[in-house]
């Protein structure tokens, strides 16, 4: 996750304060707390996923995004073709060698 410099100070409550300070301030926390997660797309994003079966081997598939994928992102899933293409690459190579 990116560095951030923090906006607002931890535990201050008065009256006076806003619904937007109140959001910051709970963001913030979340990433002091290590809870907050940088999703690498919005959900319902076309994304490109790499999946494999026993007669054509490795091939580029195109999915929406959800949840369930953020384990395999960056990994089998990737934001871009480009990305998608050179990992395809870098599987078949590593068949082929077997």
């Amino acid at each position: 996750m990116k560095e951030y410099k923090r906006w607002t100070v931890k535990n201050w409550r008065e009256d006076k304060h806003t619904k937007a300070y109140d959001r910051l301030a709970e963001l913030e926390d979340k990433i002091d707390d290590g809870t907050l997660i940088e999703l690498p797309c919005k959900v319902g994003e076309a994304f490109y996923y790499l999946d494999a079966n026993q007669h054509d081997g490795w091939f580029i598939d195109i999915r929406r995004f959800d949840y369930a994928y953020l384990k395999i992102m960056g990994k089998y899933g990737f934001t871009t073709k480009a990305e998608a293409e050179a990992k395809l690459k870098e599987l078949q190579e590593k068949d082929n060698d077997r």
